[in-house]
């Protein structure tokens, strides 16, 4: 699958009466100083205006006369395959069908399999003309997230959602999305994500994410050991299987006391999991191997680089969750939120297989980990 590009195209929309044309501009700096000439108020393109320089934004115009009718704004990660409506405005609410129809053709000839639609009182004007054109539109409502934001919660922080699925495919099953309340515990609510998909009855409370945090940490990060052992604990046996006998996640420490306790605690989770009984592969194995497993109703928590998705160069653990084609579907634990990202980007975030290939990875030289729940 190419990767969704934004790009200029118009297309004729039927006749009333005044004739209806749409148009998809692609955005290369501020959202505002384009949203404003339009009509959109200064404070609602203030708002649009947080989506941040590396994700591939677009405004999406219906006009009338040469005047905008209306005006939305969809963003997404680089390298994935969705659009979200993060941004909605109407000078004349006869135009939001046409306006949610440019949305939807423009994500579909971009390769999005998915379109979500944000409805964000902060982004969004006349949240429920949005809401009933979608729904006409066949979109659906998602379930809200046990935890949507950062902690403490701003109002509005947590906005409702409306998702269509594009690529004729059912809809993912549901899998509860809990987004990590702090910087370190990707690991620990990507495990617990996965544990909810294998049948556990809920996702934990923050109390719990932070109580995990400690049961698996090596000081600052979580390798898939400790994961593992923790998952055995609750009574379920992933498979591991990392690409390096070495110690992991030890980039940019520089310390030797560092350097040597976060190995010793690493070897330490790796015995465990052995004496668990758990199946350990040390191997090198293609991301083709975690698709194939996913695909086969299975999940999976895989070590990723943040980079490609986010400009941020970390390592980082998702939950991958559905495999539909040549794309997969997961639960990203992490959200840019001051930058206008919102559970709905992480939450059923499609990638492409290529891009999965490409981010599952870290170091230098590069390894890979992954944990698969049956």
């Amino acid at each position: 699958m190419t990767l969704m590009e934004t790009r200029r195209t118009a297309h004729a929309v039927p006749a009333r009466k005044e004739a209806l044309v749409a148009e998809s501009i692609a955005v290369a700096g501020g959202v505002a100083r384009l949203a404003v000439p339009l009509g959109v108020p200064s404070a609602l393109a203030q708002r649009w205006d947080l989506a941040g320089d590396f994700q591939v934004r677009t405004l999406h115009v219906v006009r009338a006369g040469g005047r905008a009718r209306g005006v939305a704004l969809t963003v997404h990660r680089p390298a994935s395959a969705y659009e979200k409506i993060a941004g909605w405005w109407l000078a004349d609410p006869t135009a939001a069908t046409e306006l949610l129809g440019a949305v939807v053709e423009h994500a579909r000839a971009g390769g999005a399999v998915v379109v979500k639609a944000e409805v964000d009182p902060r982004s969004v004007s006349a949240p429920d003309l949005l809401v009933g054109a979608a729904r006409v539109a066949g979109f659906v409502p998602v379930a809200a997230p046990v935890c949507g934001g950062p902690v403490p919660a701003e109002p509005h922080g947590v906005p409702a959602g409306l998702v269509r699925w594009l690529d004729g495919a059912p809809a993912p099953a549901h899998v509860p999305y809990y987004r990590q309340t702090t910087e370190l515990t990707s690991g620990p609510v990507a495990l617990a994500t996965a544990l909810a998909a294998a049948g556990e009855p809920a996702l934990p409370a923050r109390e719990q994410e932070l109580e995990l945090y400690r049961e698996v940490t090596m000081f600052d990060g979580v390798d898939p050991f400790g994961l593992a052992v923790a998952a055995a604990a609750r009574g379920h046996r992933p498979r591991v299987l990392i690409s390096t006998p070495d110690p992991i996640l030890l980039e940019g420490v520089t310390a030797a006391w560092d350097r040597d306790t976060r190995s010793l605690i690493q070897r330490g989770f790796r015995d465990r999991a052995l004496a668990a009984g758990l199946e350990v592969e040390t191997r090198e194995f293609a991301i083709g191997e975690v698709v194939a497993h996913v695909a086969a109703g299975g999940t999976a928590v895989v070590l990723i680089d943040q980079h490609p998705l986010l400009a941020e160069p970390y390592p980082h653990w998702v939950t991958v969750h559905a495999a539909r084609g040549d794309v997969v579907v997961l639960h990203d634990p992490w959200t840019d939120a001051h930058l206008g990202e919102s559970w709905l980007d992480a939450a059923d975030l499609p990638l492409p297989l290529e891009t999965l290939d490409r981010i599952a990875a870290w170091g230098e030289p590069f390894y890979r980990a992954a944990l698969l729940f049956r």
